[in-house]
């Protein structure tokens, strides 16, 4: 949803690809494309939201399952984020295209961000909060610590929204 809302502040469209039975209400409500994963050629349902033309970014929270389609859908000079490995860490990458097509992957480990790093995203994000470009993310549920892993769980299942986890009294 967070990418959903940068790309629409940018003047940009989104398309989500999903898992097969997941509620694509909340997304198609924000204007997004959405293409169930097993529901065929990922690179040819890109193209023709994007009249011919492909995506200029991937956002890749999946891993290699989806690197081939997502890579197959990117436009000339395209980019890819690579941000999670859930389905998988190894892939194969046909050269040819990648270095004719001037594709570019970058990995991005969040974890990794000092707080200085984090100020700085903050920083820029921050006035889009501030007019509203970008509306702060939907909190479905609020839970106590000790609740974390069903939350984790829930969150596991798909739901539409944050799950906040709230700190105990002592």
């Amino acid at each position: 949803m967070a990418a959903v809302a940068l790309a629409k502040a940018f003047g940009g469209n989104a398309i989500g690809v999903v898992r097969p039975q997941t509620d694509v209400t909340a997304l198609r409500e924000l204007g997004v494309e959405v293409l169930q994963s097993e529901d065929g050629d990922i690179e040819e349902a890109v193209r023709k939201i994007t009249g011919g033309r492909g995506a200029d970014v991937a956002l890749n929270g999946v891993g290699a399952s989806l690197f081939t389609p997502l890579a197959a859908s990117l436009a000339h000079g395209g980019r890819m984020i690579v941000y999670s490995v859930i389905g998988g860490r190894e892939t194969q990458l046909d050269l040819f295209p990648f270095y004719r097509r001037q594709l570019r992957i970058f990995g991005l480990d969040t974890a990794a961000l000092d707080l200085a790093q984090i100020r700085t995203i903050y920083e820029a994000l921050a006035p889009l909060f501030a007019t509203g470009a970008v509306a702060p993310p939907r909190v479905v549920s609020a839970v106590p610590l000790s609740q974390a892993r069903a939350a984790y769980e829930a969150v596991q299942r798909g739901v539409n929204g944050k799950v906040v986890l709230l700190p105990e009294a002592a």
